[in-house]
């Protein structure tokens, strides 16, 4: 198996545990100003798990240190 391979299983399975962590997943989908006016006026870098999974997918996170930051 790649290093690849081994640090997306990973991240994959920190992600699962993060989403365990939010039953009511409140932080399933990206939020927006039309959901929850002058959000991007409080949250300035936004995440959520859904782009987090395709930032996995898409091989984003270079490093653990990149996915925690």
């Amino acid at each position: 198996e790649s290093k690849a391979a081994t640090s997306s299983r990973l991240l994959e399975q920190l992600l699962r545990n993060l989403e365990k962590r939010d039953p009511h997943q409140f932080f399933a989908w990206p939020v927006n100003d039309n959901f929850a006016p002058g959000y991007s006026t409080i949250i300035r870098r936004p995440m959520d798990f859904s782009t987090i999974k395709q930032k996995i997918d898409d091989n984003e996170y270079k490093s653990l240190n990149c996915f925690i930051v």
